[in-house]
């Protein structure tokens, strides 16, 4: 048994950082490095804790874990670090293209305002068809060479967007964009999953925070070529000749198209949709070069850091499969005692009122991204279309400053409270651009504090969802389909009642659909009050008591996170509890040339 355990410590040492971990399964797939039981090899005593997903994993060994350790893993992997996060820098470009462009490409196509709104619901509608198809393109063309195809497909589209002249030929076009931003969205994660596993955390965030830096620049780019012309008029008066027959109304129509043309001719919007597929050429450069790296490997290293963390999670299930037969020795820490009691009905509804908190937000951040801008030129007094450029990406920069600083006040506040506080801070931006409309400062605060509230709703609120019951896949599958169903339905709604009621309707939908949010809030705090919790986690009613009574922090623990560490001590008091037939299969056990 001693030259086995040794011979697994040996091999251990060439995968990254694991030979000071004993009897563990490497799962790629979450990132999880799971335990069967928490008893090592030799049987010295594991500190075990339940992350929020529900798996069980391994405290990594001291400093395990540090900065120098994510560093060396990032000199290990940084071309395809680097390249990941340019792509989804691209996709982040992709998501804010359309609000700042969108009265030019109204102007170019002669179409009204409320017919644009359809753009929106194409592009989104092909994201998430992209993105349940990423996967299957994957198994059959490799992650590199869907990536690769997809940039370049995106970029393709960028160039063809402004050649556009009718509606459908747009429609059609953001379709295809949609679809390959889609497959971009999955394969970028996936594969970031994969390079990394158990330690994705922190290269997993700066993937999503180079999206909101793609969002924040797109606006950027395209303020200089802006027409600072509002075309929808002149559609609507060009369009009169066909219904009258006045003459004093035919000569105003004439006069209108001639302007429509005039202002069509004047269009420079095309340059910025060159030069931002002219953006994507570094990093179509960078996937080719993985491209050539996957057929042509430039030495053995290449393949070996590639097939090690699959060698090491065949040869660990060698060793720890027989000692995981043995559930009296070492249980499964990952039992449904562990988890609440939770019934069909409550599952049910705790579902329902995530997905509806992600419908509401999700759609919120798609309509009010796709049409500040607009609203902005339409109905603030004085407000020229360079400096509602200039908001929107205010919008988007500080969505992706929201999701930077979300990143540690997640580990040190509940998900409960942070998506009130969430939900409290969107609802107060709604009210102070509503209450001051032609006040400029405080539409630019208001876009602020908006964007940066909503950032984290949605990883907020799946965790909130994880702490009441187990997320399955199934489940999972709900919620991304609610945000993405809000992506879809939001900008169409708001879009067709844009001219007919107002510019302001974004607004008022803004406050109407937060007070809602409340509403299911609250009523996924009266489930979840209703489910009995095994662990010492206090529950919701609890918390409100504690703070109406004004106890502190540490008397009540309210607010900030609960670490849910568990400690087994698992040290037999006698060497002969494992039979010698045990200490035969361990050392039987396959382990060599890891």
């Amino acid at each position: 048994m001693d030259s086995t355990h040794s011979a697994f410590q040996e091999g251990a040492t060439t995968h990254e950082g694991a030979r000071e971990w004993e009897n563990v399964e490497y799962d790629r797939t979450s990132g999880v490095v799971m335990s069967n039981g928490g008893v090592d090899v030799t049987g010295h005593a594991k500190e075990l804790c339940v992350n929020k997903l529900g798996h069980t994993m391994v405290t990594p060994p001291e400093g395990g874990t540090s900065r120098g350790r994510f560093r060396e893993l990032f000199g290990r992997h940084r071309l395809k670090t680097v390249t990941y996060c340019a792509v989804f820098w691209s996709l982040g470009m992709g998501v804010a293209f359309l609000g700042p462009t969108l009265l030019d490409l109204e102007c170019r196509i002669s179409s009204v305002f409320s017919s644009m709104s359809w753009v929106f619901f194409s592009q989104s509608l092909f994201t998430l068809i992209g993105s349940a198809c990423g996967g299957f393109m994957v198994q059959s063309l490799g992650l590199h060479l869907v990536l690769l195809g997809s940039v370049v497909m995106f970029a393709v589209t960028l160039t063809v967007v402004p050649e556009c002249s009718v509606l459908g030929a747009l429609i059609t076009t953001l379709a295809v964009m949609g679809f390959f931003m889609g497959t971009i969205d999955t394969v970028a994660n996936i594969s970031m999953l994969q390079l990394y596993g158990r330690d994705v955390a922190p290269f997993l965030q700066a993937l999503h925070f180079s999206y909101g830096l793609g969002a924040f620049l797109s606006p950027i780019v395209t303020k200089p070529f802006l027409l600072n012309e509002d075309c929808n008029g002149l559609v609507l008066n060009s369009s009169v000749a066909h219904r009258l027959l006045d003459v004093r109304l035919v000569n105003i129509t004439q006069e209108a198209q001639a302007e429509l043309h005039h202002a069509q001719n004047n269009s420079e919007i095309q340059y910025a949709f060159w030069i931002m597929a002219l953006m994507q050429l570094p990093v179509v450069v960078l996937l080719a070069v993985l491209v050539y790296y996957d057929y042509f490997p430039v030495s053995g290293d290449a393949v070996v850091v590639e097939t090690l963390p699959e060698t090491f999670e065949l040869k660990t299930q060698n060793i720890t499969e027989p000692l995981a037969a043995s559930r009296s020795i070492m249980p499964d820490l990952r039992d449904e005692e562990d988890r609440p009691q939770v019934t069909a009905r409550q599952m049910a509804l705790v579902t329902a009122c995530a997905a509806g908190l992600l419908f509401i937000y999700d759609g919120l951040q798609a309509a009010y991204g796709g049409y500040i801008y607009s609203y902005a030129v339409k109905s603030v007094a004085d407000m020229a279309q360079n400096e509602a450029a200039v908001l929107n990406a205010c919008f988007w920069g500080t969505f992706a400053f929201g999701r930077l600083i979300s990143i540690g006040i997640a580990t040190r506040i509940t998900p409960q409270w942070m998506m009130l506080a969430n939900m409290t801070g969107c609802f107060v931006a709604m009210v102070l651009m509503l209450s001051m409309p032609h006040d400029h400062a405080m539409l630019y605060v208001g876009t602020g504090l908006f964007g940066t509230f909503l950032s984290s709703v949605f990883p907020t609120t799946v965790s909130m969802t994880e702490t009441y019951i187990h997320v399955t896949s199934q489940i999972t599958s709900v919620l991304v389909m609610s945000a993405a169903l809000g992506e879809m339905v939001f900008p169409v709604i708001i879009g067709h009642e844009f001219d007919s009621s107002g510019p302001k309707v974004l607004l008022i939908s803004g406050v109407v659909m937060t007070l809602l949010s409340f509403v299911l809030y609250f009523a996924l705090f009266i489930v979840a009050d209703g489910i009995t919790r095994v662990s010492s986690e206090r529950s919701l009613t609890e918390r409100f008591k504690a703070l109406l009574k004004g106890k502190t922090v540490s008397d009540e623990g309210i607010g900030l996170m609960t670490h849910n560490v568990k400690h087994y001590n698992r040290m037999r008091s006698h060497p002969s509890d494992i039979s010698l037939n045990e200490e035969t299969s361990l050392s039987t056990a396959p382990v060599a040339n890891l």
